[in-house]
Formats: C-alpha cells, structure tokens, sequence
C-alpha cells in the first residue's frame, strides 16, 4: 500500500496517434512537494496500444494509458483511473514537448526531451548472479478472457522436481519478480526454491511489463482467473502435469490463491505469506492506523481518521444500498472529518474536490471489490495443505489479528493439515528488521529473510 503522487498509476490504453515525428522515447521531471520524479512515455508505434508510461523513481514500469491523441502537433495522454492527465505542445524546432501534468489537485508545468530516463539500479545482495538451472520464458494465454500473461518456468537440473509452485504477487501491477524499491522477492524466492529442487513460475500481472489485459479495471476475481490459465498451463507440459501443484501467494496474492484452490481439486497445497484472514474492513482499519501512527500522526488527527475509516467501511459494505447512494455518502462523511481538523492543518485543501477524489478511489472496481472481501468465504473451504508465515514486525497484514482468524477458521473448516507460523522481527515483505515501516523497505540489504524461505522449502519437501 505505497502512498504517492503516483500510488495508482495502473491502467490501458484505447484512442489514436498521429504523426511519425513523435515517435520515441520521452521523459521529464515533476517536482512533487520538493521530491523530484521522474515519468517516462514510450511512444513505440502510430497505434495507442503501443503507448506507455513509466514513473522509475517509483518502480512502475511499462503502464498502458487509457487514451492518447496526438493532433495538429497536440498530444494528450490520459489514465482516466489514476486521474492523469499529459496536455502538451510538440515543438518541432526545439523538438520537445511542452505542458503540463495533472493529476487530480497537483498540476505543473512540464518539458518532455527526448531519450529514456536511466535509474541506477541498486543490486541487491541477495539478487542471484548465476542460474544452475533450467529458465524459460513462457507465455500462457487464456481463451476466455484473451489475456496473456508472460512469465518464467525454472526447474532444477539435477533432480526430478515433484512440486511446481506458481507465485502470486500482492497488490499493485508487479512484474514477475514482485519488483518494490529495487527490491525483487520474487526473484530471490524463486532463485532459492529451485535451487533446493522445487519447480517455479512466476509471472507479470496482466496489463504489466509483458502481459497483456487491463490491470487498472480487473479485480483479485479478475487475477484468480490469471492464476487458473497459469494451472491450466501446467497441466500441458508433460515435464510438469505429474508435479503437485502448489500457489504461493503473498498478502493479496493470499487471497487469491485460496479462491483458486476453492474453484478447483487439482491444487495440493498453499503457501500463505503474510495473507489476511479477518475481513478487508477490519484488516485495512488496523492497517491505516497502524502506518498513521509510525509516521508520527498526531493523536487527535489519528482519532479523526479512524473514526471516518470505520463509518465509511460500514457505509461501503451495506449491501442495502446502491454504489450511487455509497458514493455520495461517504462523501460527505469525509467533508465533515476534514473539518473538524485542528486549524492549519487544511490549509488551502479544497475539501469538496479532496473528499470526492478520495471515494472516487475507494469506488473504483478493485478497490471497492477489495474492501468487500471476506477472506473466510474461500479459506473456510480449504483442505489442503496450507503453510501461512507472517512477520511479527508486519503494519500492514498485522500478525496476531489475522493468524487468531486463520487459525479459527481453517480448524472450523476441519482443515487437520496446516501449519501458522509466527516469524519474529519479519516485516510484510519477509525483511528482518526492527520497525516495520514501508518507508523502511528499500534501505534494509535484506530482500527475503533466507530462514523463511528455508522453512517454505523444507514444508514443501514434505507435501
């Protein structure tokens, strides 16, 4: 749950492009509140669908906009969701484009050069620097919904695998490698889990870097069905069709897994790392509490804020009244929680266009889909095998609150095969640490806590 400028930059992309002279790569730089950030526009072809954006400084790559023109040497481009708008003017004779970027209150002047923005990447310690073993880039299409999603098989050379696990990222349109603040899990997982003779494939959410589809408008029903064309996937290779079949997912990617494992008999076991377990509701009150406080909220600001959350909650999850009706409620809710904040602290907000941007966003289909979920529906109906680790240093799928939860209904469920483990000093991504902030993630060298994935190694040997 990044908070930025740009949190919700994660859409596609439909319109028309003219003019061959545009065609390039462009970048520029926002000043956001004194913090430089880089965006990046990759014009590749004549047709929309080949128009990208790229925010590097946040670690967003390759998102497809939602409409693009290009007239009269006027180009727009615009992610409808994030609310982003790109107005500018081509100057042919200082060949630049100049404008301004939007989005939703913030708005400055910008000059796009030509050329593509170079982040320095930060290898990590943990980044795997040879590959003893088989790799594959796969692309795995499902005929239903014509999404194709790109990914990556490894399998051990020297052993016969018995276990293929697919992994499935958390929230957000990730690459294969889970990729967050030059960070890659995902990368480091999979290096270790085949290593120690485990089949992986890991796979670029839909409408990210390689796959196709619409990220911004799908939700976690949406990506189960992503994970199900993985698992029929699976099922066609004959290296892989005899292999238990085993879907690890971290925090949303918990979710997800168990809706898979509920549709279907051909999935053996579950890995469950830092998966909520009590409703989204109740989950995401003690999340943005928790995160408020660790960055010094002041008592009386956190007092107001967790009173709005859990009444627009209630509000968000009546099923007796329309989306219509929720919208315009709990905009008003959150005018009146805005001024009852202590003087100065609102400063030039306009509260009217603030409040209804903010419910637009909890109104949009994932996020509206998210916060109705209720974990218990899916996971009440597992009885396979399930391993679920979380990080007793983790804010944001707090430990104790949804591993008593899990605990309750996988026993409830007359699951007699699972195992809670409670990883102490771990964060929500897997980092030994000793704060928990997310603001704390891209400084720790640690990328995955190399305990944890022994532990998921060693369990799944078991299986």
């Amino acid at each position: 749950m990044k908070k930025s400028i740009l949190i919700f930059l994660i859409i596609t992309i439909t319109s028309c492009l003219y003019g061959q002279n545009i065609i390039d790569t462009w970048n520029t730089k926002l000043n956001v509140n004194g913090q430089s950030l880089a965006i990046v526009i990759h014009i590749k072809d004549t047709i929309a669908s080949h128009v990208t954006l790229d925010s590097p400084d946040q670690y967003a790559y390759g998102l497809k906009c939602d409409t693009v023109s290009f007239i009269d040497d006027k180009i727009y481009i615009g992610l409808s969701q994030a609310k982003i708008e790109i107005k500018g003017q081509f100057d042919k004779e200082k060949d630049v484009i100049t404008g301004k970027f939007s989005q939703m209150a913030f708005s400055c002047d910008v000059e796009f050069v030509r050329g593509d923005y170079i982040k320095e990447k930060n290898v990590r310690p943990q980044d795997p620097t040879d590959f003893p073993y088989y790799q594959e880039d796969i692309f795995v299409t499902d005929s239903t919904t014509s999404v194709t999603l790109a990914a990556t098989l490894t399998m051990p050379d020297d052993v016969q695998a018995e276990s293929v696990v697919i992994l499935i990222s958390g929230s957000g349109a990730q690459n294969r490698n889970e990729e967050v603040l030059d960070h890659r899990p995902f990368l480091v997982l999979s290096d270790f889990l085949t290593r120690n003779g485990i089949a992986v494939i890991r796979y670029d959410d839909r409408g990210t870097a390689e796959s196709t589809g619409n990220f911004a408008g799908s939700t976690t029903y949406d990506f189960a069905d992503d994970v199900e064309s993985i698992v029929n996937y699976i099922h066609t290779r004959n290296e892989l069709k005899n292999m238990k079949i085993g879907l690890a997912g971290h925090s949303e990617g918990g979710m997800i897994a168990p809706i898979v494992a509920s549709r279907r008999n051909d999935i053996d076991f579950l890995v469950l790392l830092a998966a909520p377990a009590v409703p989204i509701t109740k989950l995401y009150h003690k999340q943005l509490h928790d995160l408020m406080a660790v960055a010094n909220t002041p008592e009386e600001i956190l007092s107001i804020e967790d009173k709005f959350n859990k009444k627009a909650f209630d509000i968000l999850t009546n099923d007796k009244l329309s989306k219509e009706e929720k919208y315009d409620k709990c905009v008003k809710l959150r005018k009146k929680s805005y001024l009852k904040y202590p003087e100065g602290w609102i400063g030039n907000m306009d509260v009217d266009l603030r409040s209804s941007e903010e419910i637009s966003m909890y109104m949009s289909p994932w996020m509206y889909e998210f916060i109705n979920f209720e974990p218990a529906v899916y996971l009440s109906q597992i009885n396979i095998p399930v391993l679920a680790l979380n990080g007793t240093n983790d804010l944001q799928v707090n430990c104790d609150q949804n591993f008593d939860e899990m605990n309750k209904i996988l026993q409830k469920a007359g699951n007699t095969n699972y195992k809670i483990m409670k990883l102490e000093g771990l964060n929500h991504i897997f980092q030994k640490c000793i704060f928990g902030a997310p603001a704390l993630y891209a400084k720790n060298k640690e990328t995955f806590n190399e305990d944890a994935m022994k532990i998921i190694a060693e369990w799944i040997h078991k299986m």
